[in-house]
């Protein structure tokens, strides 16, 4: 399942579910299919995800993923937290500075 994430301070944008509660679980929100983090929070959270992705592993292939993939070496990368983070990331630098809410849901 998609979960949309919205502010006013910029654009809507689409996560899978599992990706999002994970994010969501690293800034200690409730991981629920909808909720919101206030305009007073949206900044300290925004640093406390950054501090919790700096301990998490960067993504690593093992030689079956490696061997099935195509012969690009973008193809061969796997993608990480870190990277799918980026969106909300942004979102949440953005919600700070103009002092907005960030909501999700379905």
């Amino acid at each position: 399942m998609l979960l949309v994430f919205r502010s006013q301070s910029s654009g809507d944008f689409f996560m899978h579910q599992q990706h999002a509660h994970t994010l969501l679980g690293l800034m200690g929100k409730s991981q629920t299919a909808q909720g919101i983090i206030s305009r007073e929070e949206v900044a300290q959270l925004h640093a406390v995800l950054v501090s919790r992705l700096e301990e998490q592993p960067e993504p690593v292939l093992n030689e079956d993923q490696e061997s099935s993939q195509n012969s690009t070496a973008d193809a061969s990368q796997a993608v990480g937290l870190k990277q799918r983070a980026w969106p909300l990331l942004e979102m949440l630098k953005k919600a700070s500075l103009k002092q907005h809410d960030v909501t999700w849901g379905v």
